[in-house]
């Protein structure tokens, strides 16, 4: 526990927002009666990634001065909320129609992104 202490306030926030988002995210799920263990693992090794590529971020700041850790930390962070309120949508909490729009619109643009490779 003294380790967490020890973590910058975003690294804390970002591993918070991940735990609500991989809850929210097996509630969705759940309730769309589409639980599937592999989805589950490969979310969470994406998690780890995250992490990882989190921790040499701030490797470099330390050593180099760089903002670099808290602007990538800063990304995920972003990415994590919006996580949530996809996953949030996908359960019927009602959602303002900016986000609603916006979420549309990351998706279509992450399908064409992946349909592209």
């Amino acid at each position: 526990m003294a380790l967490l202490t020890k973590l910058p306030e975003t690294v804390l926030a970002l591993l918070g927002l991940m735990v609500i988002d991989v809850v929210s995210g097996v509630v969705a799920s759940w309730s769309e009666r589409r639980t599937s263990s592999g989805v589950y693992w490969c979310g969470v090794t994406r998690k780890a990634m995250t992490l990882m590529v989190v921790a040499a971020c701030w490797l470099v700041e330390r050593a180099t001065g760089v903002p670099l850790g808290v602007a990538v930390t800063g990304f995920y962070i972003a990415h994590e909320a919006l996580s949530i309120l996809e996953n949030a949508g996908r359960i019927g909490v009602p959602l303002p129609e900016v986000v609603r729009r916006a979420l549309e619109t990351l998706n279509a643009e992450e399908a064409a992104i992946r349909k592209g490779k």
